[in-house]
């Protein structure tokens, strides 16, 4: 490969392609193949620094991504396809070929809006180019475009109305009547296939920014999605969003469940007072997430009821508080004691008996004091009620919300 580099000048190559790419940023990449296979892509190598031991090269991304739009990798032991996706296979000699570049793996793709299908191609003259919305299992491929220029190398092309996650594009030389790149594009899921559907977004609600968040405490984290969306992911950042940390906050959370009750453990999540977090749909990170508006703290300092001081006097009651009262849009402090380990529910309920919210389900706790931070999403002004249940009695307290 190096020398077809330095006696014929850049050459393109086939890349394995993992996950972790596409989150590349600079420096010398390296793959992680837990982050996942989604098949091969084009790329053009246009030279190599053997003091360093990478090949450098450029992709078809964009300049916003990489090295504006360039890469450096290392290199592997052959120049082969071996099991890493920094070694490659030459294909800068080969007649009659058709190379695949996009639409991208783990992508999704809106209907009715505009995207670029794009090749490479050698001794290729005219092309015919079709999509399968069931990964290619079937006979059954859907006509794009015919004969086509094959040397445009790119084709605008209109999403179609359809709803699938299993779509494939497929490339023929139309002259020859020979196949040419069956892309190897699309879910996370299943390799080789990406999406396809009506719009789908998700957004955070909660946090926002500015909040500091205690050690041990229990938090409602809120969020907004459409109705297509079916899992979600939470990632923390504790340097503003520049990283995201490994464990996430939230792993395939149900996303129509629209809110999590997390509990802050800084030996997960640690301190900082430049935390942020980024909501993804679980099937399409790259195209669908959000991050919250601003920074927010995160403290190891344990105050309020959770602290070793209060804690010094186990509780010998039952208990039920709530603070502030009221509740001026914003957070509400659900302030509770056991005297024994027991399972309780916790609900909000309006002045005519409805349930609003569901704050607790049936959750083991252990004899102690604890504290929950709820923040009222979509509740009108007017008085409502905690209602507690545990296994000996039933708690109310009340509080005026003021939006």
């Amino acid at each position: 490969m190096k020398e077809a580099i330095a006696t014929k000048g850049p050459v393109f190559a086939m890349m394995k392609f993992f996950n972790d790419f596409q989150y590349y940023k600079g420096g010398i990449y390296e793959c992680n193949e837990n982050s996942g296979y989604l098949g091969l892509i084009s790329v053009c190598l246009i030279g190599y620094d053997n003091y360093s031991n990478c090949w450098i090269g450029k992709n078809s991304w964009g300049t916003e991504w990489g090295e504006k739009g360039y890469f450096r990798c290392r290199i592997g032991g052959a120049d082969s396809l071996g099991n890493l996706g920094q070694t490659f296979v030459e294909i800068a000699d080969v007649t009659n070929h058709l190379w695949y570049m996009t639409p991208l793996p783990a992508r999704y793709y809106v209907s009715g809006k505009k995207t670029n299908i794009e090749w490479h191609s050698l001794g290729v003259n005219k092309i015919n180019i079709y999509l399968s919305t069931d990964g290619g299992t079937s006979s059954s491929w859907t006509e794009i475009v015919k004969d086509m220029d094959a040397s445009s190398q790119t084709y605008e092309w209109i999403i179609p109305e359809v709803e699938s996650s299993q779509c494939k594009i497929k490339i023929i030389d139309s002259e020859h009547t020979r196949e040419g790149s069956k892309c190897s594009i699309g879910a996370a899921k299943t390799d080789g296939v990406f999406g396809i559907g009506k719009e789908r977004s998700v957004r955070l609600i909660y946090p926002k920014g500015g909040e500091t968040f205690y050690n041990s405490h229990r938090y409602y984290i809120y969020w907004d999605c459409t109705k297509n969306v079916s899992k979600v992911n939470i990632y923390g950042s504790t340097d503003d969003g520049s990283t995201w940390l490994e464990e996430k906050v939230i792993s395939n959370g149900e996303a129509q469940k629209k809110s999590f009750l997390w509990t802050v453990d800084t030996r997960k999540f640690p301190p900082t007072t430049k935390g942020r977090m980024k909501i993804t749909d679980t099937e399409y990170e790259i195209d669908v997430n959000d991050i919250n508006d601003d920074i927010f703290t995160v403290s190891d300092e344990i105050i309020g009821f959770n602290d070793t001081k209060h804690n010094k006097h186990l509780p010998e009651e039952l208990s039920l508080t709530a603070d502030p009262n009221p509740c001026r849009n914003r957070l509400l402090n659900i302030r509770f004691s056991l005297p024994k380990n027991t399972c309780i529910s916790i609900k909000i309920i309006n002045l005519i008996g409805k349930t609003v919210t569901i704050i607790l389900d049936k959750e083991n706790y252990g004899k102690g004091n604890y504290i929950i931070h709820w923040l009222p999403i979509n509740l009108a002004s007017g008085i409502y009620f905690i209602e507690m249940k545990s296994e000996q009695r039933i708690l109310n307290k009340s509080f005026l919300f003021v939006k």
